[in-house]
């Protein structure tokens, strides 16, 4: 019996090694996939598209520029910064694009209040939903004034660079007799904005406070997300432009149908 011994020539060695790698390359998913598939939470809430953790699993391309929120896991809750305050997220809908965000201070301050900036948002981002209600914040507010007929306004104390201690009063901005007979009689001011109701509409003496704890509504401004994720993908950016990550590769819109 005959034998014969196959040889291949290097050039069919070269192609059939090719092959392989073009295989091999075509059932690799793909890396930003990857990354962004992983389920991110904080204190029990989703944290998707657009926002990120700062310090997270998931590599910045999985959000949105400046969507950075920050996990404080002991707290319970994620945070954003904004104008040069933390606002602790109550609660996030995606499909509303809305958030339910409140000062950090006003709940986890156990002694006098530190000075609260002006809440101050980036437009092309956040924006306060319709309906909210404004709140005055008064520092250096006199005690004996408080204690006379302001008492059920007052949200804390301030300790001023003296070293005393002072009032700290919270008004609705809309009862303008009532700011008005107090505001000459404060000192330092800045504004916040509950999601709703004040002293006046929660009935007790701590209603004004108990807004201020549950927070306000931020509408948030980015690119859609159902499109991609409907379609199986992973919402990001490259570059600053929103993309869809799919297992095959990143995509303008959506995994199938575009480029």
């Amino acid at each position: 019996m005959n034998h014969q011994t196959l040889f291949f020539s290097p050039s069919i060695n070269l192609c059939i090694l090719i092959f392989f790698v073009i295989s091999e390359t075509s059932f690799a998913v793909d890396f930003h996939y990857q990354n962004c598939s992983v389920p991110t939470t904080c204190g029990g809430q989703n944290i998707s598209f657009p926002f990120i953790l700062t310090g997270g699993q998931k590599q910045p391309f999985c959000g949105y520029p400046g969507f950075q929120l920050s996990c404080n896991e002991e707290d319970g809750y994620p945070f954003l910064r904004l104008a040069g305050n933390d606002y602790r997220i109550h609660n996030i809908s995606y499909q509303n694009q809305t958030l339910i965000v409140s000062n950090a201070v006003f709940s986890d301050s156990d002694g006098c209040l530190p000075l609260v900036h002006n809440i101050t948002f980036p437009i092309d981002r956040y924006k306060l939903a319709p309906n909210q209600k404004e709140i005055i914040l008064l520092y250096n507010c006199n005690s004996s004034l408080v204690d006379e007929s302001f008492s059920k306004y007052k949200i804390g104390c301030f300790e001023a660079l003296s070293g005393s201690s002072t009032s700290v009063l919270a008004l609705p901005r809309d009862e303008h007799q009532l700011f008005n007979n107090v505001s000459d009689k404060c000192g330092r001011e800045a504004m916040v904005a509950p999601v709703e109701g004040y002293a006046s509409t929660v009935g007790n003496e701590l209603g004004v406070e108990v807004a201020l704890r549950r927070g306000f509504m931020l509408k948030w401004s980015a690119s859609n997300c159902s499109r991609c994720e409907l379609s199986g993908g992973e919402c990001g950016h490259i570059d600053g432009y929103f993309s869809c990550f799919c297992p095959d590769r990143p995509h303008n819109v959506r995994c199938q149908g575009d480029g």
